[in-house]
């Protein structure tokens, strides 16, 4: 749990200081562990946000899509997974021309 608290502690400064790349290495090894620190389901969305939210501003297209459809599959209503997803998909076009 200490390796998971500290992963997420350090993920929260990183992406507070723009070192969105490094948010991502810090997440996603313990993103499925995340559960281990506690809290209510709403508390524990908000690090999956901080690292949706770091894969699209680091311009990881691929990263944030396969996170967002991971998102969507299991909250196929959810609408900030959907808007992003739309937001993902654009930059992925951009990035491809």
């Amino acid at each position: 749990m200490a390796a998971v608290g500290l992963a997420l502690g350090e993920a929260a400064l990183a992406h507070r200081s723009g070192e969105f790349v490094r948010v991502l290495d810090l997440l996603l090894p313990v993103r499925a562990q995340i559960h281990r620190i506690g809290g209510s389901h709403a508390q524990r969305d908000l690090f999956a946000q901080l690292l949706i939210d770091a894969a699209v501003k680091a311009e990881k297209w691929d990263v944030a899509r396969d996170l967002l459809l991971e998102r969507l599959a299991s909250r196929p209503g959810n609408v900030w997974g959907r808007n992003e997803l739309s937001r993902v998909e654009a930059g992925r076009q951009r990035g491809l021309t």
